[in-house]
């Protein structure tokens, strides 16, 4: 599979009459069933821009004058890709017309991301605050104007579509194109007050410590206080994504909802 190790190559296509073939292969990164090498574009004509998990983390890197660098001056904990499951993902976007600076989507502490990070490489990225939890399809929509679309989708909504440029994403503004439609249950719009906020947590597995990531949505419901009876705790659903290379959302999802604001924790 890919993230068990991709390569990326740059090569001349050539194309005489009816025939296509491509010489003048070269390797660019990546070790077959060590290093996964994913998501290559073009910074400029000379230089690409992909991902790499080489650190262990799928992290930014280049390929300029026959060298492949990391992006970041030392590797980040944080996977900015996911695994290559189709070719219809797009976890970073171009955002001027001379390559300078790329819009990425990472995740951090179970939720998603945006960073600001230099294309020319040995800085740190830098965070964007913002109120979506899924961040979904980044795509450049114009250099020249320095502006991305992406689908962001917060704790107790809907997704929606969204358009920022470098000067709004530096200010964390964020144009809604579509907005989030109304959750309904049974005709009527979901209360944004019995909504369960997830809250992320790092568990140590022994014998090694071993990190266990969690979402824990805890039971909520304004209008309930709880057990009767003194100390005794609600009852929890534990619930396991499929993966090996899967992650639960932190979208709203009404499934994980209906307990809550019934009384269970998830």
């Amino acid at each position: 599979m890919p993230w068990e190790g991709g390569e990326v190559y740059i090569a001349d296509v050539i194309i005489d009459d009816d025939t296509l073939s491509v010489k003048g292969e070269i390797h660019v990164a990546g070790i077959r069933g060590k290093v996964s090498a994913c998501y290559p574009s073009w910074r400029n004509n000379d230089n690409i821009i992909f991902t790499s998990d080489e650190s262990g983390y799928v992290n930014p890197w280049k390929y300029a004058n026959g060298k492949a660098l990391p992006l970041f001056p030392e590797p980040i904990a944080e996977d900015f890709g996911a695994p290559l499951w189709s070719l219809s993902n797009s976890f970073y976007a171009l955002l001027d017309g001379e390559g300078k600076t790329g819009l990425f989507n990472a995740v951090k502490n179970g939720r998603d991301v945006l960073y600001l990070v230099d294309l020319d490489g040995g800085s740190q990225p830098k965070l964007i605050e913002t109120p979506f939890v899924v961040i979904d399809s980044i795509r450049t929509v114009s250099l020249e104007r320095e502006q991305v679309v992406f689908i962001g989708q917060k704790t107790d909504g809907k997704p929606a579509i969204l358009r920022c440029s470098l000067s709004s994403i530096i200010k964390e503004e964020f144009v809604v194109l579509k907005p989030a439609q109304d959750v309904m249950v049974d005709g009527a719009p979901l209360p944004r007050n019995i909504i369960s906020l997830p809250q992320p947590i790092t568990l140590k597995v022994p014998p090694n410590d071993s990190p266990l990531h969690v979402v824990y949505y805890p039971p909520y419901n304004p209008k309930y206080s709880g057990s009767s009876i003194e100390g005794e705790r609600p009852p929890c659903i534990v619930s396991i994504h499929g993966g090996p290379t899967g992650l639960t959302k932190q979208g709203l999802n009404l499934g994980t909802q209906y307990y809550t604001s019934r009384g269970w924790g998830w």
